[in-house]
């Protein structure tokens, strides 16, 4: 859908606003389902939720286009300015094994497998973590547990301008590449603090700063799939998030393993905190200005 609505140079803030959407909506999810659950149960929550998915897929239906030739609304200079960009369609075949004989593509999907080791924390094991890690009460989630997801949201719209801008100053290779790595770099660092504080407040502070540092990169990733893909940034995009899920498996498995192993909830920081320097050090062999395939549709 971005790669039809979007010229590259806004590709990665395009992506910046959807990554910045889910982390308010994990933001919010403790404020909304934790009172929820105490007034009528935890199944209602699931009823809830499922009912605003169902109208929310309607008002979507109603709306979105394919394409912006499609949308009555858009006028004819803004479907120039996005055609010069956009890939050719029609597609009959995928070239599956020219795009897994580039090794770019095998360093995407790494950076973006020991990103979701990160990521997926949040997701999964973050309250788990600060109750018994941390001492956190239910009123302490419902007034702290947010932080991080907001600082993520800001992060996620900051890191797409940021790119999109190095894009245009320094060119697709350098613009996309430094700063997967500074935002990566950084959450490892922050991971690694938190290990090392018992303070409740503290703790928050660094989960939300490695968060942070980890989403600022986030959208660029997204946008690579589309700048190395092109006619097939969505393959791309799902051979990457595939690798992705991937990791997301092995950190919400392997969590409680790790603490019952070790007999303490920091251990398991250990390994994400490695990761993401991992993903770090995969964004350094990633080179967005070569195109997965040297001539595509």
């Amino acid at each position: 859908m971005i790669v039809r609505w979007f010229p590259v140079w806004e590709r990665a803030r395009a992506q910046s606003v959807v990554w910045m959407a889910s982390r308010l909506g994990g933001a919010l999810a403790p404020i909304l389902v934790i009172p929820l659950q105490q007034a009528v149960g935890w199944r209602v929550s699931f009823f809830v939720f499922g009912a605003v998915g169902l109208v929310w897929a309607g008002v979507w239906y109603g709306w979105f286009r394919d394409r912006p030739e499609e949308k009555k609304d858009v006028s004819a200079s803004e479907r120039a300015e996005i055609a010069t960009a956009a890939p050719a369609t029609g597609l009959t075949k995928t070239p599956w094994k020219q795009l897994f004989s580039q090794p770019n593509l095998w360093w995407l999907m790494l950076m973006y497998h020991a990103n979701a080791w990160c990521g997926f924390f949040y997701l999964t094991w973050m309250h788990i973590f600060l109750v018994n890690g941390r001492g956190y009460t239910a009123q302490d989630l419902i007034a702290r547990s947010w932080v991080p997801f907001v600082v993520g949201a800001l992060a996620n719209l900051g890191g797409g301008y940021v790119s999109d801008v190095l894009v245009r100053k320094i060119g697709l290779k350098w613009g996309r590449r430094w700063l997967g790595f500074a935002g990566l770099g950084t959450a490892s660092v922050f991971l690694a603090a938190t290990i090392f504080t018992e303070d409740k407040v503290l703790t928050v502070v660094w989960l939300a700063l490695a968060y942070g540092c980890s989403d600022f990169a986030l959208p660029v990733a997204w946008a690579v799939c589309l700048d190395l893909g092109k006619g097939h940034a969505g393959k791309v995009s799902g051979a990457m998030n595939s690798a992705g899920q991937l990791g997301s498996f092995f950190t919400t498995v392997s969590f409680g393993y790790i603490v019952v192993h070790f007999g303490t909830y920091n251990a398991p920081l250990v390994p994400i905190a490695i990761m993401s320097l991992v993903g770090a050090v995969a964004w350094l062999n990633i080179d967005a200005s070569k195109p997965l395939l040297k001539s595509h549709p």
